[in-house]
């Protein structure tokens, strides 16, 4: 099987190194969600803290930056500190996080959950937001334009955990680069990445991924796992949306 040759890309797709990146943004200027000042160094810091605990909470202290799904000056500069300390040994240790809401709380490591963090941050300013905002009367504003712009980066970090030798690892890092693969310079990974999406649909539970690999077969024209109600779905294949509307007792809401 033929992976995305991310060592091709092009140097300007280099990360920054997170220390370098922790030390000279210029935090306090950057708006974000939360009321008043809000100062994310402490908590990208405890991204990387020896206890499983600290590390978890830090992750899901990181609300301000993605509040309502929506993206903020700091989220880009915080998405970039996650994905540059993906590779760190760190990030291997199992911690209790519940990445989605509904999800069973359970120990996995940590580097699956910062994918998952990492995918829905590059979700929240995809293509279908993009239009859906165009709809709406909104054109990309600039948060979300910087995000967009950063694609391939966070693709070139996010790649080398396609054959990470935990699933839930590989799985974490093949949703994330759904999004990041949109961009025009990255399309052409695109065939490569659907026999790791008919993969994951065939082993999986993870409704949150299958959902998501769903939704990216939908899109690339692949006939074999399709949304019902698109033409020319197997309904016995095709995966139910997590929600279209309305209400219901179980989460989500």
């Amino acid at each position: 099987m033929t992976l995305p040759d991310f060592e091709a890309d092009t140097a300007a797709s280099c990360l920054p190194d997170p220390q370098v990146l922790l030390r000279d943004t210029d935090w306090q200027s950057l708006q974000h969600a939360h009321p008043g000042q809000w100062d994310p160094r402490p908590l990208l810091t405890a991204l990387l803290d020896p206890d499983p605990v600290v590390q978890a909470q830090a992750l899901n202290n990181l609300k301000p930056v993605r509040h309502q799904n929506s993206t903020y000056e700091a989220t880009v500069p915080v998405a970039l500190y996650v994905a540059g300390i993906l590779s760190d040994p760190r990030a291997a240790s199992p911690v209790h996080v519940q990445t989605h809401p509904g999800t069973e709380l359970r120990p996995r490591a940590f580097r699956a959950a910062l994918l998952d963090w990492l995918g829905e941050v590059a979700y929240d300013a995809d293509d279908s937001c993009v239009e859906m905002g165009r709809r709406c009367g909104f054109e990309p504003y600039p948060a979300q334009e910087a995000l967009r712009s950063l694609r391939q980066v966070y693709f070139r970090a996010v790649a080398p955990f396609l054959t990470d030798a935990d699933q839930e690892v590989r799985d974490a890092a093949l949703i994330a680069v759904v999004p990041m693969v949109e961009a025009p310079e990255l399309a052409q990974h695109r065939e490569a990445l659907m026999p790791l999406l008919h993969r994951l649909l065939a082993s999986s539970q993870d409704r949150w991924h299958r959902s998501r690999a769903v939704d990216a077969c939908t899109a690339w024209g692949c006939q074999a796992h399709r949304r019902p109600g698109t033409l020319g779905a197997p309904l016995q294949n095709a995966e139910p949306p997590l929600w279209n509307g309305g209400f219901r007792e179980d989460p989500p809401f």
